[in-house]
């Protein structure tokens, strides 16, 4: 065994009551302990002295073993962890589930556009005559008697679809007299086609685009007098007095058999005649003459105080 010894500065001391020396006691107790080889159980042995002692004593060693020694079987070494398998992918891990989001509304198709930008109604002031024009678009109507109308004269039948290929511009009153006086020392000023009951209707199907008293002047409710523009309310196309005020003067020639034989698109009046044709009824008849296919015809040059026009245009004022 090796030999374990006093530093030669101190000297040795044994302590009362003990069975053993520092010296046997302290390598006694450490090389009890399992996986201390000879090399590690001298400088504990060192350690345990010199505290025991209180730093009197410190142990030299000298050994002359070459190869690691055990007093008690050394502790076993912790087992490897097992190295991974790296000849095989490792399973694919399942991604995931995405959360069950909300489908975006389909887009809507944007609404298509006028042309040249115009709304349908959309009204311009004329320099000229000092009116304002209302822009009423192309479309389709069904010309002549209304649907569950029973007042339709044989001059409004046969019903009949009609398009108008081409929009325009129309007064939104009829002409005032301070504006006629503007037209007539200068010259021009149109009367609208047989398309004004298109103009009328604004989309409608009825006998009349709204309640009678609200939209129009008549013998019921006129007192007996022609009142101002703009006094009643207007139609779709914000178009005034479009039913009653006056008779409305329309440059198409008159022909009461005219819609058997009228054309489905852009439809003209017969090419000649001796009336030119009236619409919208006045102030002074019944209500049964105030009605979108109402029509009726006038000698030109016929002058009356129930009669009278609005202008149409085909370029913006």
């Amino acid at each position: 065994m090796p030999a374990t010894g006093c530093s030669s500065k101190v000297r040795t001391i044994d302590v009362p009551g003990r069975a053993n020396g520092l010296f046997a006691e302290a390598p006694i107790a450490t090389i009890g302990k399992p996986g201390l080889s000879l090399s590690q159980v001298f400088p504990e042995v060192q350690v345990a002295v010199n505290a025991a002692s209180g730093g009197q004593q410190t142990p030299s060693t000298t050994s002359i073993i070459v190869k690691p020694f055990f007093f008690r079987d050394p502790l076993p070494k912790p087992a490897e962890p097992a190295k991974p398998d790296l000849s095989k992918p490792a399973p694919r891990q399942p991604e995931p589930s995405k959360p069950d989001l909300p489908k975006p509304a389909p887009r809507q198709p944007e609404p298509s556009k006028p042309p040249d930008g115009l709304n349908p109604g959309e009204v311009r002031a004329n320099p000229i005559d000092q009116l304002s024009y209302v822009w009423i678009p192309p479309g389709e109507f069904r010309m002549g008697c209304s649907p569950g109308d029973d007042e339709c004269s044989d001059n409004e039948r046969t019903a009949h679809a009609v398009t108008v290929t081409r929009g325009f511009w129309m007064g939104q009153t009829e002409v005032t007299v301070g504006a006629y006086k503007r037209i007539a020392s200068r010259g021009g000023g149109a009367l609208p086609p047989g398309n004004e009951e298109y103009a009328a209707r604004a989309g409608t199907t009825g006998a009349r685009h709204g309640e009678l008293d609200a939209i129009a002047w008549h013998r019921g409710n006129s007192d007996g007098k022609i009142h101002p523009a703009r006094q009643k309310a207007p139609n779709g196309f914000r178009l005034y007095d479009m039913l009653g005020s006056v008779w409305e003067w329309v440059a198409d020639w008159y022909g009461a058999k005219h819609y058997d034989a009228s054309q489905p698109a852009g439809p003209q009046g017969p090419p000649e005649g001796e009336f030119r044709v009236v619409r919208g009824g006045s102030w002074i008849n019944l209500p049964r003459f105030l009605r979108a296919s109402g029509r009726g015809g006038g000698r030109p040059g016929f002058r009356d105080y129930s009669r009278g026009f609005r202008c149409v245009r085909e370029t913006a004022p």
